[in-house]
């Protein structure tokens, strides 16, 4: 019984609470600080998985665990059976994005066997969750020289390359992979972004280009070919030879709405308890009341309004009655209770929650298995489209994933609830601070922000299909190319108050 006192853990037959008992005492008793100790914690480990183990019928192996494959050093001596245990609690851990579970069995597998490249792009990706690209680079460089050519731990190094500001050996990396697969999507926009880095601005609109001809779903390329040909200025060329055609009656309406001329925010006046939106004819008085509404400006932009443009008195009834009525047909919201519910869920279990899980499953899995598991789903099934998603978009968006589809409508509820009366000013105002903070943090600038946006939308109504991106660029197009437009006069980097 000495062995499940030095586990620390009632006799048990599961094997599972065994794993997590040993990789729980292995911080307490690490090799290097007690050498001793974890000698007598392995030795009970084993004996209680072999005392276990010898319960089972017929074979030695648990019908519950998963498939695995085999490291690259087969005459290595190592208790295989008890590495790809650990490995595979550390993936499961990963693939709920707890860092604090995943750490011991990473540790404790890697003390086993150093040389896996499954364990070795395991940890790569812990540091990248993390945001730490300098311990995540050598996981990768590692897992590279056991495996020399794997398209994932290139892609992951190429990525990391651009974060730490070095696009010329992130191209490096992203030439390898496009030397064998010359239409390979990631290494294609990675290069792009490489170029953009070091200002090689026709070099990136031309790979852009071939990415809007061969896929012409993926927003991110579509809207950055748009950024760069604004930047070469070639918006007219651009917008003639590579946009595909929109109906005549969509054309140029964004662009309209936003020449108009500016409007800026005033304060309610002292003493009135009403939520009253009054438009000024003079430069904003409320930077970071503007920049917080400027997070939901493709909303408002579909909806006609300017996100900028608070209503006068005269018009305070017959703008709450239109409020109330949108909130009801679009949102199904009839009350505060339940405005103030659907902003919890947004928050709390939003789109970008299940695009996350989604791509923690993804991501862990073994290189050639995202594409291998998709395909098995079938194009019927209701998570295939958003699968694909998910694989497109996984290299080109940061942590954040689609929270910016989330926070945008966020804030979009927030002004509109407060022009129906169901929020006063002062709660609107301190919910979408709270939310543009968040966005300012996550996100590098307008740009970033909005393709995570547009993105995000395309997951939520399952589209994935270049007459859909179509249908959605010409806010983005307003937003990111007309001077007068919110993302273009309000820097990212503002400070807010």
């Amino acid at each position: 019984m000495i062995i499940w006192s030095i586990l620390d853990i009632e006799p048990t037959e599961d094997v599972a609470s065994i794993r997590k008992a040993y990789a729980r005492k292995s911080k307490i008793h690490h090799p290097e600080d007690d050498p001793e100790g974890f000698q007598r914690l392995r030795e009970a480990y084993e004996q209680a998985l072999k005392e276990v183990r010898a319960s089972w019928p017929g074979s030695a192996s648990n019908g519950n665990r998963s498939v695995r494959r085999q490291p690259v050093k087969k005459d290595t001596a190592c208790d295989f059976d008890a590495f790809f245990d650990f490995r595979e609690e550390a993936r499961r851990a990963l693939m709920l994005q707890d860092l604090e579970q995943a750490e011991p069995y990473l540790a404790v597998a890697f003390q086993l066997y150093e040389e896996d490249p499954d364990l070795l792009r395991l940890i790569g990706l812990y540091y990248v969750i993390q945001g730490d690209w300098e311990n995540a680079l050598p996981a990768f460089d590692r897992l590279l020289r056991v495996r020399p050519g794997d398209i994932d731990g290139l892609l992951h190094r190429a990525d990391l390359y651009l974060k730490l500001g070095n696009p010329e050996k992130a191209r490096t990396d992203y030439g390898h992979i496009l030397a064998d697969h010359p239409d390979h999507l990631q290494a294609l926009s990675g290069q792009a972004r490489s170029y953009c880095l070091e200002e090689r601005m026709e070099d990136a609109r031309s790979i852009y280009v071939r990415i809007v001809e061969r896929y012409p779903h993926d927003i991110d390329a579509r809207v950055r070919l748009l950024d760069v040909s604004r930047r070469l200025g070639e918006r007219e060329m651009q917008t003639e030879v590579y946009r595909p055609q929109l109906p005549e009656r969509n054309r140029g309406w964004f662009r309209r709405q936003w020449s108009r001329p500016s409007s800026a925010v005033c304060d309610t006046p002292a003493g009135s308890d009403e939520t009253a939106w009054k438009r000024m004819d003079a430069p904003f008085e409320n930077v970071t009341e503007t920049w917080c509404l400027a997070l939901g400006a493709i909303l408002f932009e579909r909806k006609g309004l300017k996100p900028d443009e608070f209503y006068s008195e005269e018009f305070k009834e017959e703008t709450r009655s239109q409020c109330k009525h949108s909130l009801e047909c679009d949102w199904a919201i009839h009350s505060r209770e339940q405005l103030l519910q659907r902003l919890d869920q947004l928050m709390v279990a939003g789109d970008n929650r299940s695009f996350t899980e989604l791509r923690s499953f993804l991501s862990t899995l073994p290189e050639s298995d995202p594409s291998a598991y998709n395909d098995s789903l079938g194009n019927t099934h209701e998570s295939y489209v958003q699968y694909q998603i998910v694989q497109t978009y996984d290299h080109k968006l940061p942590g954040a994933g689609i929270a910016a589809w989330d926070w945008g409508r966020y804030v979009f509820l927030c002004r509109e609830g407060a022009l129906a009366g169901y929020l006063t000013e002062a709660e609107a105002r301190s919910l979408m601070r709270r939310v543009a903070h968040m966005a300012q943090h996550s996100y590098s600038d307008w740009l970033e922000y909005g393709i995570g946006f547009l993105v995000g939308e395309q997951f939520s109504v399952k589209k994935l299909s270049g007459r859909h991106a179509d249908e959605r660029l010409d806010t983005a197009e307003a937003l990111l190319w007309n001077e007068s437009s919110l993302w273009r006069r309000l820097d990212w980097d503002t400070r807010l108050d």
